[in-house]
C-alpha cells in the first residue's frame, strides 16, 4: 500500500501575492465605476422631458377647467368689441 504524504498535489498552490493583488484591483474597478457615475454630468434631455412633464400637467389642467365650464353653460371670454 502506498504511503500518503503531507502535501496534496490535487490543490493548486496560491500565490498569496497575486491574490492579494488580484482582490486590490477589483475592489478599485468598482469603486472607480462607481465615482465614474456619481461625476457624470446629468443628461439635459431629463430636464426637457421634466419641463415637457410638466407642461403637459399645466395644459390638462386648464383644458380640464375649459370643459367643465361648458359643461355647465358657461363659454370663454367674449370678444371686446
Amino acid at each position: 500500500m502506498a504511503q500518503a504524504n503531507s502535501k496534496n498535489s490535487i490543490t493548486a498552490s496560491v500565490d498569496p501575492t497575486r491574490r492579494h493583488f488580484l482582490t486590490i484591483a477589483a475592489g478599485a474597478s468598482v469603486v472607480s465605476v462607481g465615482s465614474l457615475v456619481a461625476a457624470a454630468p446629468a443628461d439635459p434631455i431629463y430636464e426637457v422631458i421634466e419641463r415637457h412633464r410638466k407642461a403637459i400637467l399645466a395644459h390638462t389642467e386648464s383644458v380640464d377647467i375649459k370643459c367643465a365650464f361648458e359643461e355647465i353653460g358657461m363659454q370663454g371670454c367674449k370678444a371686446r368689441s
